[in-house]
């Protein structure tokens, strides 16, 4: 299995809002957000700004009340499931389909 590097960087689990595939011949596309799909986002798969706020600074909550969406999660890094993250038995084309998540990413 190969490393991933980013900015000099290895072995970290890359942190991401969007899903990418590499085009046929293995050169990627370059990632992008020509859209806000915030309003949009599935509350399962929304990060909160009161959420994001508490793991930053290791406190409970914001307390301001402030549950905006700030971000869109993956499927894959909502559910953690073989399916959605096209590994195991769905490690193929073949096998991982699109789903209505991953759909709302490429849309």
């Amino acid at each position: 299995m190969g490393q991933v590097a980013c900015n000099g960087g290895s072995g970290a689990p890359l942190a991401t809002l969007a899903e990418s595939s590499p085009r046929p011949g293995g050169r990627c596309r370059s990632a992008s957000c020509p859209a806000d799909i915030n309003p949009v986002c599935p509350s399962e798969q929304a990060v909160r700004a009161a959420a994001a706020s508490a793991k930053k600074d290791g406190s409970g909550g914001g307390g301001s009340g402030d549950d905006a969406v700030v971000g869109c999660k993956s499927a894959c890094l909502a559910f953690g499931t073989d399916e959605y993250c096209c590994r195991g038995k769905f490690a193929s084309p073949a096998t991982c389909k699109p789903s209505g998540y991953s759909k709302l990413f490429k849309a």
